[in-house]
């Protein structure tokens, strides 16, 4: 986060980056719209501008700009979802040992907010999924020939 005349600014703090998330998951409809229309993308720049005018009048420190406030949350999101996959990552080993430390709460609260990032999307094939999620699939039958075709592959 550098300024303008090259010096480095104070680092955020753990209440500047919470304050941060939580104006950023009030906006989050507006700011994470896929659409790339005009209204769309006015009403982005609109939002990420009240963002930065709330975030520094509260006043927790110095003033911080637009592409600041941008660069921290990108940051912290890149955090949330390597943490994320971390955590699937161990809870799919093998060979037991001690659970994984479950996330913290601002992990937790950035994942909400970008869920829609994830990689996510739910194959009826992966057995992984199958047996990780603790549920019955042989309830419908193509489900129940998902889990048949991983037994048998």
């Amino acid at each position: 986060m550098a300024e303008k005349n090259g010096i480095r600014a104070r680092y955020i703090t753990a209440n500047e980056k919470t304050m941060l998330v939580t104006l950023i998951e009030e906006r989050s409809e507006i700011l994470f719209n896929k659409s790339h229309d005009f209204r769309t993308i006015h009403r982005k720049k609109a939002a990420w501008e009240e963002v930065t005018s709330l975030f520094n009048a509260a006043g927790y420190g110095p003033p911080r700009t637009q592409q600041q406030l941008k660069k921290v949350w990108e940051n912290a999101k890149g955090k949330a979802k390597k943490q994320h996959a971390a955590y699937k990552r161990e809870t799919m080993r093998t060979g037991g040992g001690a659970p994984p430390k479950p996330e913290d709460e601002e992990t937790a609260k950035i994942l909400t907010i970008i869920s829609d990032d994830l990689d996510g999307e739910e194959n009826e094939l992966d057995c992984d999924l199958l047996q990780s999620t603790g549920k019955s699939y042989f309830d419908n039958s193509t489900e129940s020939s998902a889990w048949m075709f991983c037994i048998f592959y």
